[in-house]
């Protein structure tokens, strides 16, 4: 399994960087405007354009660039899915999923200052359904049984948290996960991959910019429910 390097000399969707603060990327598309902060499209599909909410400080959005790497790996198979994203942040991946067809995304973030944002950035882009929002701990989330079949996990949780192992270890008992679900963690491009365990199969690795996506299937049976 090869690592893949996606190196651009630019976002090309709207976002310009003008620099760079410890490990986060900053974007903006007036050199005036308060480097601490991000501002945001929606890339390609229904709501492709729409300029999401800035970004505050103490939230890190996954950037275009990365966005695009992203759904340029699922392509099609986004259409008529189920996702979760459990660290959602601005919600812009979720948005990015709905623009193109997903048939559900289920916000969470444990934070009132992101859910906040998810919101306004759902109503931004004049969304009325295929999604939830819940403000909880992703552990007590990844407890409740009532989800949908899920067709994708999307995992940005802070960079630096410590309980991978433990968060995946949820994730696998989740009771709506199904063989064909692919999970997708979005970490720090220093981040090692020794939390794996034999239980999950490491389909590709992509490194973009500072971050890297880590594309993952389940290597195990889903007991049937």
């Amino acid at each position: 399994m090869s690592v893949v390097s996606c190196q651009r000399p630019q976002a090309r969707h709207g976002l310009t960087r003008i620099g760079r603060v410890g490990n986060n990327s900053f974007v903006t598309r007036h050199s005036t405007l308060d480097n601490r902060q991000w501002f945001m499209r929606i890339i390609a599909g229904k709501y492709g354009g729409c300029r999401l909410a800035s970004v505050p400080e103490g939230i890190r959005p996954s950037s275009d660039r990365l966005r695009e790497t992203l759904f340029d790996v699922l392509g099609n198979s986004v259409s008529g899915s189920n996702w979760l994203d459990p660290f959602a942040g601005s919600g812009a991946v979720g948005i990015e999923a709905l623009s193109r067809g997903a048939q559900l995304v289920v916000f969470n973030d444990k934070s009132l200052a992101a859910t906040q944002l998810v919101r306004r950035n759902l109503e931004i882009c004049k969304l009325q359904a295929g999604y939830e929002t819940h403000q909880v701990d992703v552990f007590r989330l990844l407890k409740d049984n009532r989800m949908p079949p899920l067709d994708f996990v999307f995992l940005d949780p802070p960079y630096g948290f410590p309980g991978l192992k433990k968060l995946l270890t949820a994730i696998s008992r989740i009771g709506s996960l199904q063989f064909s679900t692919g999970v997708v963690l979005e970490l720090s491009r220093r981040t090692k991959l020794d939390f794996l365990e034999k239980n999950w199969i490491l389909s590709r690795q992509l490194v973009t910019g500072d971050s890297q996506l880590v594309f993952l299937k389940p290597g195990f049976e889903q007991k049937s429910k």
